[in-house]
């Protein structure tokens, strides 16, 4: 039987969230609860549906289509996240179960034939390749043990479940499934205990993806501004050019405020010290900014927090020495250029 791969209906995002072990234990009937394709060629709604499933999967869960397999009214069978991989579809049990999703709205329709035959030649040829301890559906998305409340797969869904198995049955009767060896899974080596850990780590990995990867895309965005910092601390000489900076600034500000002397207007000297602190780390980040556009030439300059280099107490402890600075000394200074 032909399975629709991903990338001929077109998949977009990843397929799944990492491996998860074979053969699984347990596949779980679930309805997608969204539009349901027509059953006539050329099937290009079913491509788009899948592409609305993947969707709706990346925006909840971060890992593309939630489902193993999807089953369209027409029969055909389309590849999901891959019997390989570990999806999002049956909490709890995403280590350890398979899901196939029929693509609809099956409190409103029932399954057509089509589905039901292919759904138990899906199950068989996946047991016969090792890929299914049983061929059978283990029942609908409702009936998982310790499960969230959900009427998923739909009631008249639900209502062919046992149609599905009997056919199964009666395929699987035809030939002898494959006999999975060492390399089929790595679980044969566990005890139960750990494979039970390894199962629940795999369950919960799956639903902290989302978290995850907002987190990375935000300290993304913190390592580009923090990179330049860095980079001045390990390197002495940089370090030093942000120091040299930071000075500059703030003798360009001191030389404003003599200046301001010299032309009658009065400076305020309990304010000198912010003056000074101000241009200090104005300067400073710019060399900073400076520093980050030649360590990323392709990309924008992180934007650094502010830095404060400059201590204002020191320069407070200044302001009273040049308020007591006879005027002919300031002017002096100004003049040849030291201020």
């Amino acid at each position: 039987m032909e399975i629709i791969s991903r990338a001929q209906w077109g998949a977009q995002y990843s397929a799944g969230a990492g491996p998860a072990p074979l053969p699984a234990k347990e596949v779980w009937l679930h309805h997608s609860a969204t539009s349901a394709p027509d059953v006539l060629p050329p099937f290009d709604d079913e491509d788009l549906a899948m592409r609305q499933l993947e969707e709706i999967g990346q925006q909840r869960f971060g890992q593309g289509i939630s489902y193993t397999w999807a089953a369209m009214p027409s029969g055909r069978i389309y590849e999901g996240h891959g019997v390989a991989t570990l999806g999002a579809h049956t909490k709890n049990r995403n280590g350890i179960a398979r899901a196939v999703v029929v693509v609809g709205n099956y409190n409103d329709y029932t399954l057509t034939d089509e589905q039901i035959e292919n759904i138990a030649q899906l199950l068989v040829d996946e047991w016969r390749a090792g890929h299914l301890v049983t061929p059978k559906l283990n029942g609908g998305h409702r009936d998982v043990p310790h499960g969230t409340p959900t009427e998923c797969p739909g009631r008249w869904a639900e209502l062919r479940i046992p149609d599905i198995n009997e056919r199964a049955a009666e395929l699987a009767a035809l030939s002898p499934a494959h006999e999975p060896d060492e390399e089929d899974t790595f679980m044969s080596a566990l005890t139960p205990d750990e494979q039970r850990r390894v199962l629940k780590f795999a369950d919960d990995w799956a639903y902290l993806m989302p978290s995850i990867k907002e987190q990375t895309d935000r300290l993304q965005d913190e390592d580009a501004q923090t990179d330049a910092l860095l980079w001045a601390v390990a390197d002495p000489k940089e370090g030093l050019r942000i120091q040299l900076a930071a000075v500059q600034g703030q003798l360009a500000g001191l030389a404003a405020a003599m200046h301001s002397l010299t032309s009658g207007a009065g400076v305020d000297f309990n304010s000198l010290a912010k003056v000074a602190q101000d241009a200090a780390s104005k300067a400073a980040n710019a060399a900073l900014a400076g520093l980050a556009d030649r360590l990323r030439p392709t990309g924008p300059a992180p934007v650094a927090a502010p830095l404060a280099l400059v201590s204002t107490p020191t320069i407070g402890a200044h302001a009273a020495e040049l308020e007591a600075a006879p005027q002919e000394f300031i002017d002096a200074d100004v003049a040849s250029g030291r201020a």
